[in-house]
């Protein structure tokens, strides 16, 4: 079974080199890419347990797909990211078998998606950080375990700069009207359509000074807690995340291709 993470139109490839050439030149490190070796971004493949009946049972919603979830890169050589998805043409396995009833033992294609970091991880700090882990849970004699796997430090130790605001099945008014604040506060932002809704991301070198008064976070709170905009994520990190993953316009996010809202954003035609 071929798995196709890329759409293979034109358009697809369009939208693709479009995120690459508006997310990744902002961040620091843009010129030094063979120098700045310790900076990098992540990517890493998911399954929606709600779309695979054979993980019926399991308590986490998001799965990571074994051995071939997690890749690093500098951003300039995201298709290639993308492209290494495509080449398992066996499919992705199960990590625990035993769960997969059925044969061939596979992930479906209308359950997974590639996920990027908007921001850069810091390979260097991460690293530390986890061999310190390791020393110490060595020294106790205690299990090392999942806590001192290297993503869990990548996650982490991230070169903030890209803001994402994650809206789930919003209706019209929500859109028109998170539209209409971001238009006050930025200068440019970018509205990435998935399969549930809307992924809003904004760099910090974007926010307009025009309005000091009252902070654009201050103002989307009072929002959410008015019922104005209920559809927006607000999770542990509140409505605005500093350290958001997203999926990428061109692609297939379980089976349904993924785009730029144009009419949504601000700013998108100077890229293109």
């Amino acid at each position: 079974m071929y798995y196709q993470i890329r759409g293979t139109e034109k358009k697809d490839l369009e939208e693709r080199k479009l995120f690459e050439k508006i997310v990744y030149p902002l961040n620091p490190g843009k010129d030094v890419y063979n120098s700045d070796f310790h900076n990098v971004y992540i990517a890493f493949l998911t399954s929606r347990v709600s779309k695979d009946e054979r993980l019926d049972g399991k308590k986490t919603t998001v799965r990571d797909c074994g051995g071939v979830d997690l890749q690093v890169f500098k951003g300039f050589n995201l298709e290639r990211v993308l492209a290494r998805y495509e080449s398992h043409v066996d499919g992705y396995t199960y990590p625990n078998t035993q769960r997969a009833e059925h044969s061939p033992r596979h992930f479906p294609i209308d359950s997974i998606a590639v996920y990027v970091s908007l921001n850069l991880r810091n390979t260097e700090k991460a690293t530390n950080e986890m061999l310190v882990e390791v020393l110490k849970r060595t020294l106790h004699k205690e299990d090392v375990g999942k806590k001192c796997d290297i993503r869990r430090y990548l996650m982490t130790n991230a070169v903030r700069g890209w803001n994402l605001i994650d809206m789930d099945v919003p209706p019209e008014k929500d859109l028109l009207l998170l539209k209409s604040t971001l238009d006050q506060y930025l200068e440019e932002f970018f509205v990435i359509q998935t399969k549930a809704g809307y992924h809003w991301i904004f760099h910090n070198q974007m926010v307009s000074k025009a309005r000091p008064d009252q902070s654009l976070h201050v103002v989307l709170k009072k929002y959410i807690k008015e019922g104005q905009l209920q559809s927006i994520d607000f999770g542990s990190t509140g409505m605005i995340n500093n350290n958001g993953f997203t999926v990428v316009p061109g692609t297939f996010q379980r089976g349904h291709k993924v785009k730029f809202a144009r009419d949504l954003c601000k700013g998108l035609e100077k890229y293109i």
